[in-house]
């Protein structure tokens, strides 16, 4: 365990860092070979050797990571020679810079930093050693301080991290680009996470978040953040020994809650930009286990969100709960509305009946009625269907001067352009100088994109004076990816090939958060597979399984899209995933099943029925499981193909015999019996007693 005195020590090192960076190990052999200051002592008359630096570069870090791997190797033996190696090195190379940029030697050196880790309680050697030595020939990296600050907070030395954090911080500004390069692009992250670790694990401490920004140098108006979810993944996996565990958990808690009242439009954007409602279920539990007082705002916005996300029935179960904590909130009433008007019914009449229900009997009664709440229930009508019933709303019951009110002619104008072919031509007299409404919004950049008349420069002014260029008020995610589409649609045909998407609204594809919600966004806007296809090219290794999922989605949903292609993504996900220590995801398999679920409803082609057994039956022998969803919508389309088919052949009837056998042993699934019935009344078909 390292003590304060070794940490200053450290300080005593200056690491001067070239700040030039070449960008492949490729450019600096091809840049320049230099002389190596190397005779022969038997030959010192010979001419000097004109040898690449890189190649010797190469050559002294493979020989030291064998050395390393060598089954009787000694650890204080090879770090003494990797010191005298390098240090000869350094004096024959006029130009160090092959050395200080070597992705092996980086890789030796973790490789050497991480064996250290696990035997260094029995030796006099420690990780911090070999990491000032990296320091001082200008080698260590990113990755480097993170092994390191991992074994200090293993050891249980929370201050010790904090110091090394500091020098860490120092080292970036005297290198920012040196000290980086070779590193993960999680490296950084991940030495904020394991710091904040630290610094709650620091005894009789009051937590302040403020005063953790100041330590990490967070800079709260660029947008920057802590990284909860990654710092509650270490403390469940790596870190979950940890001593003081569950006082750590609790001041993360309090730090949490801290980021939400302070930062509380960054995680109100968090709530915007949800992709998926797993992963607003996720924020939510998190915010609602929280202790304090909560913000009725955010509350809202969850609710909102999770409309969007089609889970109205979480919607009246947060209402039923915060109802009571805000009896009197107008936005937790007009959430309910727009909520009911999503849940299940057997017809449009029904719904109908439950808005006017909540209409009359939770919002009306106030004694004042807003026009948040008139635009709700403009909403609310449109979206279940009752858009006849809305126009005479308007023309007969609605007061005058909410006819005029910004917040509900935007809410019309919206249902408006959903419900009829509008194009923009007939919608932009209507607008106001600013578009307060998101969705109207969005709705309206899309327009101009489908009119051929709308030029960039018409559509660009639209757009910047809304979300200036110089970042204040940030877009949405989903208006991002219009806009990225936008970018790509108003370039020239010959250039659309190279077009930089990511780029062309500054998201960097390492940013993996921000990747995968761009990415499902900018499919569901594209009309066309082309540039769906051409960002898929982009992403390259910067991919996950719902960016998979995503991408195979869209070769069914897009009219150009096609099966094969669909097939190919998934081989490639198959690739991609032997290169992961972790299961199977399900989600792009389930993504492949539904879109040939989808073919085989919308062409009536038995093509499709041997597509679906042979996906399944491959999620059945890869342990893979098939989504509750997936496996209704297969129920839902044998029944149908089965219906209306004159003969079943033997191969369609003995998959669909099976697959009823399946179902019959799946306790977490309930079939509809409508299916079930119309299956039991086909030839040759068996249905198990469990089903009917």
């Amino acid at each position: 365990m390292l003590s304060h005195n070794a940490l200053r020590a450290f300080d005593c090192s200056k690491v001067i860092i070239s700040r030039r960076c070449l960008t492949s190990s490729t450019s600096i052999y091809q840049q320049s070979s230099v002389h190596l200051q190397e005779t022969d002592g038997g030959h010192s008359g010979n001419r000097e050797k004109h040898v690449s630096p890189f190649e010797r570069v190469q050559n002294l870090a493979a020989d030291l990571k064998n050395e390393l791997k060598a089954p009787d190797s000694d650890i204080n033996e090879v770090f003494n020679d990797f010191k005298d190696k390098i240090e000869s090195l350094k004096q024959k190379l006029r130009n160090p810079s092959p050395m200080e940029r070597s992705h092996l030697l980086a890789n030796f050196s973790s490789d050497l930093l991480q064996e250290l880790s696990y035997r260094s309680k029995n030796m006099t050697l420690d990780p911090y050693q070999v990491l000032n030595t990296l320091c001082q020939y200008k080698l260590a990296r990113s990755q480097h301080f993170t092994i390191v600050l991992k074994y200090l907070l293993y050891n249980q030395s929370p201050q010790d991290v904090i110091a090394l954090w500091v020098k860490y911080l120092e080292t970036i500004s005297e290198n920012p680009v040196i000290l980086l390069q070779n590193s993960s692009s999680r490296a950084h992250m991940q030495n904020i996470a394991i710091t904040t670790i630290a610094y709650l694990s620091l005894p009789e401490n009051t937590v302040d978040i403020n005063i953790l920004y100041k330590i990490l140098q967070i800079d709260r108006k660029m947008g920057q953040v802590l990284p909860f979810n990654m710092i509650r993944r270490m403390l469940n996996t790596e870190f979950s020994s940890l001593e003081r565990r569950d006082v750590i958990i609790k001041n993360l808690n309090t730090l949490y809650y801290q980021y939400t009242v302070q930062d509380s439009d960054h995680f109100l954007s968090q709530i915007e930009n949800a992709p998926r409602w797993i992963d607003l279920r996720d924020l939510y539990g998190q915010y609602n286990k929280l202790e304090g007082e909560k913000n009725v705002e955010i509350i809202s916005n969850f609710m909102d969100k999770f409309i969007d996300l089609d889970k109205p029935d979480q919607v009246v179960t947060i209402y039923n709960q915060y109802s009571k904590v805000f009896p009197n909130s107008t936005s937790l009433k007009d959430c309910l509305l727009r909520a009911v008007s999503h849940l299940r019914a057997k017809s449009s009449k029904e719904k109908l009946d439950r808005i006017l229900a909540v209409w009359n009997s939770v919002i009306k009664p106030g004694d004042n009625i807003k026009n948040t709440s008139y635009a709700t229930l403009v909403n609310a009508l449109t979206d279940s269907g009752n858009f006849n019933h809305l126009k005479e709303f308007w023309e007969e019951e609605l007061p005058k001067k909410f006819k005029k009110d910004p917040i509900v002619k935007e809410a019309f104008l919206l249902a408006l352009c959903q419900t009829s072919p509008l194009k923009y031509d007939q919608v932009k007299g209507e607008l106001a100088e600013t578009v307060k409404t998101k969705k109207l919004f969005n709705k309206v950049l899309l327009l101009m994109l489908d009119d051929e008349k709308v030029s960039e420069e018409q559509f660009n002014t639209f757009y910047y004076n809304h979300y200036p260029s110089d970042g204040v008020l940030p877009p949405t995610l989903d208006t991002l990816s219009i806009k990225m589409y936008a970018n790509y649609k108003f370039q020239a045909e010959d250039t659309r090939p190279q077009f930089d998407l990511l780029q062309s609204v500054s998201i960097n594809p390492t940013d993996y958060e921000k990747v995968e919600k761009i990415t499902k966004a900018f499919i569901s806007v594209c009309p066309t597979v082309e540039p769906i296809r051409q960002l898929y090219k982009q992403l390259g290794t910067h991919l996950n399984a719902r960016n998979y999922a995503d991408f195979i989605s869209a070769e069914f949903n897009k009219p150009d899209g096609t099966v094969a292609e669909a097939k190919n993504l998934f081989s490639d996900f198959l690739s991609y995933q032997k290169t992961r220590k972790r299961n199977v995801d399900n989600t792009p398999l389930n993504a492949l099943l539904l879109g040939f679920c989808d073919k085989l409803y919308k062409s009536k082609h038995s093509e499709y029925v041997p597509y679906i057994e042979k996906y399944y039956n491959l999620a059945k022998d890869s342990s893979i499981r098939v989504s509750n969803l997936a496996v209704s919508k297969i129920l839902f389309n044998l029944a149908t193909f089965a219906r209306n088919t004159q003969q079943l052949s033997d191969k369609e009837v003995a998959f669909i015999n099976q697959f009823m056998r399946d179902l019959g042993t799946n306790e977490g699934f309930r079939p509809n019996p409508k299916d079930i019935q119309i299956l039991k009344e086909c030839d040759g078909i068996t249905v198990p007693e469990k089903l009917t």
